[in-house]
């Protein structure tokens, strides 16, 4: 027989005796047991039926440093452009303006049309004004728009538009002041660019590029200087500012739901009621969901797939949290993000303002969403907040 083999199984029976009879823990074991017995619950506003609001409301946002520049109409928007260019001549080239030595042959600007809101194929047509006072392209917004002060002709002529161009002549006069204007400011009234204002027949908004970080086709002017005799030469220049002036009313929708619109600029307040979570407690997962009315939204060519979520600090001044956005993502007729650490700062400072919805990138677009709200009479369509939460007992 195999004695060595006989001792390992007698050694392991008398273990398992041992450790199965001493069915007590320690008082060690007992505290281990107690600091880590936790409560993991659920909360979910559609089972629960968690109080909540929703409302919508219009801001007033400078669109100053938007990647487009919006000029239409169509439903509940009208937008309008200014757009200063940045002119920087030679010296020999000022000396000849001031001389009269030079004569302007043209002056043409080229816009670059990157988004199309409302029917692609209706018209759109504009005047174009010399702008008489300054301003500012991180101030002007649609609830000042009447500050600018403009010549009322019309500037421009043969207006071309295509899908890719967008190209017309503007005044040689004007130009020719602007540029005598840089060769010496005391001989001309200041340069304040032009002021795109869409014709009534207008029956969509088209975005043209902007100058922003990155554009690759901003608007240009193009101006063709001839010294007769000695030559001739075509400059071109820049934007140093722009901006997109939108005016509107908010968006008339049913009344069991709330608008989120770029542009214009229509925001909401999402508001659900919390004070059932425990405030000892850390929020594993808080999952928002909202339901879009695909029949009364409306949504331009560069289609937007997401909401941006920012935390409220004041209401009453609409001042939200600038540190932190989260992003709720589209699929179908479904935006759903996660917001656990707004959530979880509810829980941490006791006070609830709710969150701001805004459309990704509002400042560029003027697409509208059309989201059941708090008091649609299906409760499975109106906004849902999932929450998972653990806390100990």
């Amino acid at each position: 027989m195999n004695y060595r083999k006989l001792l390992f199984i007698l050694i392991g029976i008398s273990s398992f005796i041992f450790y199965s009879c001493n069915d007590n823990p320690t008082s060690a074991g007992l505290n281990l047991l107690k600091n880590d017995y936790i409560n993991v619950k659920q909360i979910d506003s559609y089972t629960d039926s968690i109080k909540q609001s929703s409302t919508d409301f219009k801001r007033s946002v400078p669109l100053g440093i938007s990647s487009t520049l919006l000029v239409g109409n169509d439903d509940n928007v009208t937008s309008s452009s200014l757009i200063q260019f940045s002119i920087v001549l030679d010296d020999s080239v000022k000396q000849d303006l001031l001389a009269g030595k030079v004569n302007i042959i043209s002056s043409n600007i080229n816009l670059y049309p990157i988004y199309t809101f409302g029917d692609t194929n209706a018209s759109m047509d504009f005047s174009v004004h010399k702008v008489l006072t300054s301003w500012d392209p991180n101030v002007i917004d649609g609830d000042n728009a009447s500050s600018i002060s403009y010549d009322q002709a019309d500037l421009s002529s043969n207006r071309t538009f295509t899908d890719s161009l967008v190209t017309f002549a503007i005044d040689n006069t004007l130009v020719t002041g602007w540029l005598k204007y840089v060769a010496d400011t005391t001989t001309q009234p200041a340069v304040y660019g032009i002021y795109l204002i869409p014709n009534s027949n207008s029956k969509k908004v088209v975005g043209f590029q902007a100058l922003s970080i990155g554009s690759s086709y901003p608007s240009t002017l193009h101006v063709v200087l001839q010294k007769p005799g000695v030559y001739q030469d075509t400059l071109t220049f820049y934007p140093i500012q722009d901006a997109s002036i939108v005016t509107g009313s908010l968006p008339n929708l049913s009344s069991d739901e709330f608008a989120v619109q770029g542009g214009l600029t229509v925001n909401s307040k999402l508001w659900f009621d919390i004070s059932a979570v425990p405030k000892n407690t850390v929020i594993n997962h808080a999952l928002l969901t909202l339901t879009i009315d695909t029949l009364s939204s409306k949504i331009g060519t560069d289609l937007t797939n997401s909401l941006d979520v920012r935390l409220f600090k004041d209401t009453s001044n609409v001042a939200f949290d600038t540190t932190q956005i989260f992003t709720l993502a589209r699929s179908g007729n479904i935006f759903q993000g996660d917001i656990t650490p707004y959530v979880q700062s509810w829980i941490d400072s006791g006070t609830n303002l709710g969150i701001l919805l805004q459309v990704t990138g509002q400042g560029s677009n003027l697409d509208l969403f059309a989201i059941k709200g708090s008091n649609a009479a299906d409760r499975s369509l109106r906004p849902r907040l999932q929450l998972t939460y653990t806390s100990k007992n």
